[in-house]
């Protein structure tokens, strides 16, 4: 996604009546909110998973925060959520450890997902060295885009927001002929909302799930 050819407000939207939002480009100063939001919507999982860290949930993402590559969900006013979708193949682009577009409130499967992986041991908080631990089948993958820090504050989930962003999102892509990556953790529910919007495994380890979604002509 060229973001010199975006508008500021690349999305506006209505899902059949409210709550209407709109994508606004995320600026650097918007680190701490993304990543207060993150240890918000990651902590039930990654406290599943024994690896909750609050400091360490936080660094994580300020280490890959991507500012031209990000976006705000703005939902009737109010701050919603995020969402990074990145081009893979561009050195610049793909600079830190894949932070997961994976996850989603349990109790509602249309929610937007709202976990990230956290492949590695705990205890690692500093920043990660150009990409270390990328999967090598995505370090030689070019040409498609990578979706990540996909995340929305509780209050907003389960209203069908974070399937119309995906939807939107998937639109862009599909107009450049572009795939679309991403990983969720095993045993996310989010992998039944992208299955849905019509991605399919690629390879798993023990603790991710790497999904692929070719591009719609």
């Amino acid at each position: 996604m060229d973001t010199a050819t975006t508008s500021p407000r690349i999305a506006t939207g209505t899902l059949e009546g409210p709550p209407s939002w709109r994508l606004l480009p995320a600026a650097p100063s918007d680190v701490e909110r993304i990543a207060e939001l993150r240890a918000v919507v990651m902590r039930p999982d990654l406290e599943r998973l024994g690896r909750y860290d609050e400091v360490r949930v936080r660094q994580r993402l300020r280490d890959v925060f991507v500012p031209a590559h990000t976006w705000l969900i703005e939902s009737e006013g109010a701050f919603a959520g995020c969402v990074t979708l990145r081009p893979l193949g561009d050195t610049a682009a793909v600079d830190a450890v894949p932070d997961s577009a994976a996850g989603t409130d349990p109790s509602d499967a249309d929610a937007v997902p709202d976990t990230a992986a956290d492949g590695d041991a705990g205890g690692d908080s500093g920043p990660r060295p150009e990409n270390v631990h990328l999967p090598e089948h995505l370090l030689r993958t070019a040409g498609c885009y990578w979706l990540e820090n996909f995340y929305l504050a509780p209050a907003h989930q389960g209203r069908g927001l974070g399937g119309a962003v995906l939807r939107h999102l998937l639109a862009r892509t599909d107009g450049e002929g572009r795939a679309v990556r991403l990983d969720v953790l095993q045993g996310s529910s989010a992998r039944r909302l992208y299955e849905r919007h019509g991605f399919s495994l690629e390879r798993e380890d023990p603790v991710d799930v790497y999904l692929v979604r070719p591009a719609r002509v």
